[in-house]
């Protein structure tokens, strides 16, 4: 405590270091809370500026607040120089509860519309980064399985019972996560089938 940690880790050889991070900008601040997306960046740059040798890694839990963006997030991080596809290692975890929170409740139309996205994405690529290629694929494959084995009430008992939208700020709603808040609050054709 009280100790700059760029000085500690530059007595090692060797740091990996996994930045927890979901999106970018307002997006990331309303995902986790506490996150100011200025003062990452910065930090991050910090580190690559003052201690190259650290190796700077990304964990993101995908969840219905980012699937739609995950491929634009990727974009801000390497404008930014902060990913190298080729190299920097992620890890995309699935988001599984609670319910109303996950991909399980994004309709067919929106989790195609992230499939195609994500497709588009990775064509752009002369030589497939095959470690996202991976972490894609996998996040396209959850998009399609049949999760309503998985739900305990029906569509309609979940969005009665917990509707994350009640408890948000309007404009973050149209700044974040527009992309599902049509669905969401469409009534019945918004949860997913």
């Amino acid at each position: 405590k009280g100790k700059d940690v760029i000085s500690l880790w530059n007595q090692f050889e060797k740091v990996d270091m996994f930045a927890s991070l979901d999106s970018w900008g307002e997006r990331a601040e309303f995902i986790r809370h506490g996150c100011d997306w200025k003062t990452v960046v910065n930090n991050l740059k910090r580190v690559q500026r003052e201690a190259p040798h650290v190796v700077i890694d990304f964990n993101a839990v995908v969840s219905l607040f980012n699937v739609c963006t995950l491929t634009d997030f990727f974009d801000e991080l390497i404008s930014e120089g902060l990913l190298d596809p080729y190299k920097t290692r992620s890890t995309l975890y699935r988001a599984i509860s609670p319910a109303p929170l996950t991909v399980r409740v994004l309709d067919k139309k929106t989790k195609d519309n992230a499939k195609e996205k994500i497709r588009k994405w990775l064509e752009q690529f002369p030589t497939p980064p095959h470690h996202l290629i991976y972490l894609l694929n996998d996040i396209m494959a959850y998009l399609d399985e049949d999760h309503s084995h998985l739900q305990v009430e029906s569509k309609n008992n979940i969005a009665r019972t917990f509707n994350p939208f009640t408890l948000i700020n309007p404009k973050t709603i149209d700044n974040c996560i527009v992309e599902q808040h049509a669905a969401m609050t469409s009534g019945d054709q918004g949860w997913a089938n």
